[in-house]
């Protein structure tokens, strides 16, 4: 666990955690989460690992502690996330198994349910309130829980899935590869498909529906048949989703390379009336590579990292040519390109489906392979 100063980019502090049992550990610890007191959360393994920072800026320490979890999660399998509903019980996700739990992070105690049989879960999930939304490799779920702490299904509905078996490229498992996206207050959530034509899926999340309204509001494409895959979340606000395309990052583990990949930022609207998607915009000059898309409401931008390649210096070392990396951002109404600068070049500035963030003070930060990048105003 690293700290780092904000502004500077300096590692303040760092904390040994216990060694992740295999490489699908690590990406349960790309869900780490932040609590109500600035504690962050992350799974391990079959444990969930709570951190927190002590003392003042220029003299801190960070200091954890642990739930074992072994009872729930079948030896070999790992959590793959943790969201915590409205009241701080834990949700968790269990990736090879299907499992959803509820920890109880006051006294320790889990509560479990096994989803539907071949069913795995490799994303995060969405909570709102007490409820959770969970896909998995076969069905988008809207849980529960009461006073007991124990899951059960509220409805789940199945989606398009034309890659069961070997993953579409530029996704990590055989469904979905978006964490389900709440909007509209919460009136509707929504995924991204595994078809050959990629569709934006929106549900309505009511528990009971009216007597002429059916749970999928739209099966909206995105990006050109065949070429279009979504590993990250969809970007929500208001009734607007903002696809980014994946399709065809597929990268060499050695050498942290991948083949050229399709472009595409999509933008698709709820109708206003809940009975249909329309598709606002789409721009094709963005090429995201393997980054998601965030949105800065106040100015109206959509801030991502894009991918060029300088074919001038394709040689051995560079069989795909350069990368080359830009800060790019989107405008939100028109979705032409406003404004990028180079942010770097090689795979330094790549990273495994890295999603930004934007900060209080301005910045926008990303993930890559060597480290965090960040892009601030200048005086």
């Amino acid at each position: 666990m690293v700290l780092v100063d904000p502004d500077s980019l300096e590692v303040l502090t760092h904390l040994d955690l216990p060694p992740a049992t295999s490489q699908a550990s690590g990406l349960g610890a790309g869900y780490m989460v932040l609590d109500n007191l600035d504690r962050a959360w992350s799974p391990i393994g079959d444990k969930i690992i709570v951190m927190q920072q002590n003392g003042a800026p220029d003299n801190t320490t960070l200091s954890y502690k642990q739930y074992d979890l072994s009872s729930v999660v079948p030896a070999g399998d790992v959590i793959n996330s943790l969201v915590p509903d409205f009241t701080g019980r834990m949700w968790f996700v269990v990736r090879d198994s299907g499992v959803v739990g509820l920890l109880d992070p006051k006294t320790g105690a889990v509560q479990s349910l096994k989803l539907g049989t071949g069913e795995k879960i490799a994303n995060s999930f969405s909570v709102d309130g007490l409820d959770a939304y969970v896909v998995s490799t076969g069905k988008l779920y809207r849980l529960t829980a009461g006073a007991d702490n124990i899951p059960r299904i509220v409805w789940s509905a199945g989606y398009k899935n034309d890659y069961p078996v070997t993953p579409k490229p530029g996704q990590i498992s055989t469904g979905s590869g978006t964490t389900p996206t709440i909007l509209d207050h919460g009136k509707y959530v929504a995924i991204a498909d595994n078809a050959t034509q990629t569709h934006v899926v929106v549900y309505r999340t009511a528990a009971r529906l009216g007597p002429k309204e059916d749970r999928v509001v739209c099966e909206q494409p995105v990006f050109k048949p065949g070429l279009g895959a979504i590993e990250d979340s969809l970007v929500g606000s208001g009734r607007s989703l903002i696809a980014s395309n994946n399709y065809g990052y597929v990268f060499n583990k050695a050498t942290l390379l991948s083949p050229p990949t399709e472009p595409g930022v999509a933008r698709v609207d709820i109708d206003p009336n809940g009975k249909g998607c329309t598709n606002v915009w789409t721009n094709y000059d963005v090429n995201p590579g393997s980054y998601g898309a965030k949105l800065s409401t106040k100015t109206g931008l959509i801030f991502l990292v894009s991918r060029k390649s300088d074919m001038t210096r394709q040689d051995a070392q560079h069989p795909y040519g350069l990368d080359v990396w830009y800060w790019t951002t989107i405008d939100f109404r028109t979705g032409q390109t406003v404004w990028e600068k180079m942010a770097g070049t090689g795979p330094g500035f790549d990273g495994y489906w890295p999603l930004g963030f934007l900060g209080p003070n301005g910045a926008f930060y990303e993930s890559g392979y060597m480290g965090i990048f960040a892009l601030r105003d200048t005086p």
